[in-house]
């Protein structure tokens, strides 16, 4: 307690604890500076779910205040407002008496003050959403990386895709896949053209706990599940994302990788680039899978439906709830398509001019009519937001 006026000490079992409840105990402490006092929050149970402590408390009767008490029972509260006294500490019991989280009996309140069921807890499902336009090539092997692990029995999965109006034949193709799984497994959904909208949609249609948004150019690794849960289960996050990687688009079509020492380099510079803004910075883009609980997707109110940078967005009100982590293990792979087609020093230098516009206010579809532009009309699904 050197240099600190007060202090107070807070169970991690309380979900109904709130900001009123430790400004309470503060605001009681703080208004009997001149006397040796303590506060206690009653818990249901009989015991007590927070004590503080102000600066006249002596080193000696800390020691002492916590011995001899009967933990787990139903009269700790007692015994610990009699220890206090005999020590010439004053109590004062804070006016809310909440219930803690000890036993299978309690899960109830936990559920009603989360939001949280217990089939999220023991059995948490997955939905990964795809947005698709004119992804024929590349729409199954993203739902086969998404459902690779489809038969454990730890997690349960669905793919969502949301098709925008594609002209090239993605939706047979999704539905050939659909029947490659389990009945439901897959389904396909459609909207209005916009990247934004089509996974808002997709949400709707959406039963899992969890959320996850796939570019079909981009494919998870094998263990997606287990990192994204252990990365969503850290302390103060909000959202993940997976470090960026690319895979050769030339070397899936003829076998054998021809490229340029030059274009390698720049390649291995784009990845670098990319994975040390979103790590040290938490600046991750779509193209590198944003994953969250859909409880925290409904509460920021989805994606911004703009034409542009739904991404960026996204990320931004993210960052308001918590912190936006990056998981540990293998990247997902993101084809190199478009700095094949149009060059890195194009693409990136596009990229830096639209951040810029952006950060100058200038709405994202206003940018989007620059963006998708004739000359560009081929890549439309391109997201300008990855980094360069």
């Amino acid at each position: 307690m050197n240099g600190t006026e007060s202090v107070v000490l807070i169970g991690s079992d309380i979900p109904a604890l709130t900001t009123d409840v430790l400004e309470e105990a503060f605001s009681t402490l703080e208004s009997a500076q001149e006397e040796n006092t303590c506060v206690i929050g009653p818990a249901k149970d009989g015991g007590y779910y927070l004590i503080g402590l102000n600066r006249h408390t002596g080193t000696n009767n800390i020691d002492e205040l916590f011995q001899e008490i009967a933990w787990g029972t139903n009269s700790v509260l007692q015994q610990q407002i009699q220890a206090a006294e005999q020590l010439g500490i004053h109590c004062h019991l804070l006016p809310f008496r909440l219930q803690d989280v000890d036993t299978k009996d309690d899960l109830d309140e936990f559920e009603l003050r989360t939001g949280i069921s217990r089939h999220e807890l023991l059995a948490p499902s997955w939905t990964v959403i795809i947005p698709v336009l004119n992804e024929a090539k590349n729409v199954k092997s993203a739902i086969d990386s998404a459902m690779q692990t489809a038969s454990s029995l730890r997690y349960h999965t669905e793919v969502v895709v949301c098709d925008g109006g594609s002209t090239d034949g993605t939706p047979g193709i999704v539905r050939s896949a659909a029947q490659l799984y389990p009945e439901g497994k897959v389904k396909l959904v459609s909207s209005p053209k916009g990247r934004a909208v089509q996974m808002n949609t997709a949400v709707e249609h959406a039963s899992g706990d969890y959320l996850l948004f796939l570019h079909a150019d981009t494919c998870l690794p094998s263990s997606w599940q287990r990192v994204t849960h252990r990365t969503l289960s850290r302390p103060g996050v909000s959202m993940g994302a997976f470090r960026f990687g690319l895979k050769d688009a030339s070397a899936e079509e003829s076998s054998i990788s021809s490229d340029s020492w030059w274009f390698r380099l720049q390649m291995r510079f784009l990845v670098r680039n990319a994975n040390l803004k979103s790590t040290r910075f938490e600046l991750p883009y779509g193209d590198q899978a944003f994953f969250m609980t859909k409880r925290q997707f409904l509460e920021v109110g989805g994606f911004p439906e703009f034409l542009l940078l739904e991404d960026v967005k996204m990320v931004a009100l993210m960052k308001q709830h918590g912190h936006v982590a990056i998981a540990q293990g293998h990247p997902v792979l993101t084809s190199d398509r478009k700095w094949r087609q149009h060059g890195y020093f194009q693409v990136t230098a596009r990229n830096i001019c639209v951040m810029l516009a952006y950060k100058l206010r200038v709405h994202p579809d206003t940018l989007a009519g620059w963006y998708y532009s004739p000359v560009r009309r081929s890549t439309a699904t391109d997201n300008p937001s990855v980094p360069s």
